[in-house]
C-alpha cells in the first residue's frame, strides 16, 4: 500500500526492518531472563546469549526480505518464505564433522542452518 503511494522502497523495507527488530530485541530479551533465571544455561553469558540470539533474528529478517524481492504478491511470498525457511532448516543435515569447510560456510548463509551449527558450540 505504502509503495503504491510513492514511498521510497528504502524507507519501506527499512521500516519493516526496525519494527521486527524491535518485536525480536522484547522477545529476546524475555527468553534471555527466563534462560538466566531458570538456569537452564548456566554455564553461559546472558549477554553472549542475547547477541546470538538477535543476531539470528537479524539474519532471520534479512531472509525474509530476500525472499519477498521475488514476489509481487505477499501471499505467495510468505507461503514460499515460509517453506524455504523451513526447508533449509534441513540443510543442517548435510554438516556433520567431515564436511569441508567451504560448505560449512556456504549452509552457514542460511538463518537456521547457522544457528544450528552455532547451538552445538554453546
Amino acid at each position: 500500500g505504502m509503495r503504491m503511494m510513492g514511498m521510497h522502497p528504502g524507507a519501506f523495507y527499512l521500516s519493516w526492518i526496525l519494527t521486527y527488530l524491535a518485536i525480536y530485541l522484547v522477545v529476546c530479551s524475555s527468553v534471555i531472563v527466563l534462560l538466566s533465571w531458570g538456569e537452564i544455561l548456566p554455564q553461559s553469558s546472558p549477554s553472549l546469549l542475547f547477541v546470538w540470539l538477535i543476531l539470528f533474528a537479524a539474519a532471520t529478517i534479512a531472509f525474509a526480505l530476500v525472499i519477498t524481492t521475488f514476489f509481487s504478491k505477499a501471499k505467495t511470498a510468505a507461503t514460499v518464505g515460509s517453506v524455504a525457511f523451513y526447508a533449509s532448516s534441513y540443510l543442517a543435515l548435510l554438516a556433520h564433522a567431515s564436511t569441508p569447510t567451504h560448505v560449512l560456510r556456504l549452509l552457514s548463509l542460511f538463518p537456521p542452518v547457522c544457528f544450528q551449527l552455532t547451538v552445538r558450540v554453546i
